[in-house]
């Protein structure tokens, strides 16, 4: 879960702070097109955590940007983490194989 994101915008696009400021993003943008942009951003930021999955097969990374104080936001995360529960329960029982 990527908490927060009201606090992100702010700061990322309110107060124009770079995200290449933190190292761990300093490839994002290539200078064409807006820096700033909210949802080009996080779907960086997104990707750049999904990327570190090394097992995607068998482990599978549900990505949010949440705010806590948001009630859909997080109904939507728990939605998520029931299904995450149940199906790796159902594996553990027998009753699916995710390798097909």
């Amino acid at each position: 879960f990527l908490n927060k994101k009201d606090l992100f915008k702010e700061k990322y696009v309110s107060k124009r702070i770079p995200l290449s400021r933190c190292p761990a993003f300093d490839k994002y943008c290539d200078g064409k097109e807006d820096p700033y942009d909210f949802t080009k951003g996080t779907k960086f930021i997104q990707n750049e955590f999904t990327e570190l999955n090394k097992t995607p097969n068998q482990r599978e990374i549900f990505n949010h940007l949440t705010c806590a104080t948001d009630a859909n936001n997080i109904q939507k995360v728990f939605a998520d983490v029931q299904l995450v529960v149940i199906s790796n329960a159902l594996a553990e029982g027998g009753y699916m194989d995710f390798d097909d």
